[in-house]
């Protein structure tokens, strides 16, 4: 594992930002572009905050930009001078490569990819082993948490990590990821697909997912989108135990 100068990430983020189309034109490509950005961090990358290791598993973009995709879920774009959002409009911008930790250090942990103060870009980590272990949401900024000797006084504000690059690369491990809505969301974004999820993963007892939709929600959107290009017997296999395969087929 090394820390990089991430060119290929930062050009991703640039051609997301730089996309002018209005319109639904726009709103697809720059969705497009988030799932992009999903899968690269899925796949080539874990998260080092000082001795934990946390490799994500199911992730969810937050993308705010003023006259582009103006995604009110992100908690910086919220017009309040709670702390939870001054914290948020504090970190979402211009931290790429760093550490968002959820006001009251017990709500989640995003990383941060915004490269100016012109927009809010991070993507919070859902599920991840955590030093190996299984954990959700707010188990994983728990478990970073606990190891820090401020624990239970900063609140995220004043988080000791925060000026550390938390980005490391590692070999590709080729996952085939899926992309489906986001948790939890009622806006106008509440359908669109930027969470992303290894989907050779979906069926491991051992991993607990907590996506938007159900795992044969998930399972039989993946067959429908893939019977063209993927082998019959593979889709075959993923389907089995969660739906029938004539089903599949129907979409």
């Amino acid at each position: 594992m090394c820390k990089t100068d991430y060119p290929e990430l930062k050009k991703m983020v640039n051609e997301l930002t730089n996309i002018d189309e209005d319109g639904d034109i726009g709103k697809r490509k720059r969705i497009k572009k988030l799932q992009q950005i999903c899968e690269k961090l899925l796949n080539e990358y874990v998260i080092k905050i000082g001795e934990t290791s946390i490799e994500p598993m199911l992730i969810e973009a937050y993308y705010y930009h003023s006259g582009k995709f103006e995604d009110t879920s992100v908690h910086a774009s919220k017009n309040s001078a709670a702390q939870t959002y001054e914290l948020a409009r504090e970190r979402q911008k211009n931290n790429f490569g760093k550490l968002y930790m959820h006001y009251g250090t017990k709500d989640g942990i995003d990383i941060v990819l915004s490269r100016s103060n012109d927009y809010y870009l991070s993507f919070l980590i859902k599920n991840a082993l955590v030093d190996g272990e299984w954990a959700t949401q707010c188990t994983i900024s728990k478990k970073v948490c606990e190891k820090c000797n401020n624990c239970g006084k900063c609140k995220g504000c004043e988080c000791k990590y925060y000026d550390n690059i938390i980005l490391e690369s590692v070999d590709s491990k080729n996952w085939d990821i899926v992309f489906l809505p986001r948790k939890g969301i009622k806006n106008n974004f509440a359908n669109e697909p930027i969470a992303a999820l290894p989907i050779n993963k979906i069926k491991e007892q051992d991993y607990k997912f907590t996506p938007g939709i159900s795992r044969t929600e998930i399972i039989k959107k993946y067959i429908k989108e893939n019977i063209q290009e993927k082998d019959e017997q593979e889709l075959k296999e993923l389907a089995r135990g969660f739906v029938a395969w004539e089903k599949c087929k129907r979409g």
